[in-house]
């Protein structure tokens, strides 16, 4: 059992460093893309551009919160830990009586 899942993880991390097993999948998605969108776009058809739209919109948003919105954050919820931990050392912790 431990065998057979050695050998599926070995030929997956031997994928990971292949430089073959990147350029297959670089041009198979190449190719679908292109398999479906080609006519779409041939056609005047607006799919493609709310694909486009939305991915950007999607790629946009995840990118400033990693980048900046997610230090906002981590810097607001500090600040109201710190301002309760002032707060019970002024007024007691309810908690405990």
């Amino acid at each position: 059992l431990f065998s057979h899942w050695r050998l599926e993880n070995k030929i997956k991390m031997d994928k990971l460093f292949s430089a073959d097993y990147y350029k297959a999948t670089f041009f198979a998605t190449r190719s679908n893309l292109y398999s479906y969108y080609h006519p779409l776009i041939k056609a005047g058809s607006a799919k493609p551009l709310w694909h486009v739209m939305v991915a950007t919109s999607v790629i946009m948003y995840t990118t400033s919160w990693i980048g900046w919105r997610s230090r906002q954050v981590k810097v607001l919820r500090d600040e109201q830990k710190n301002a309760l931990k002032e707060y019970r050392a002024v007024h007691g912790d309810p908690l405990h009586h």
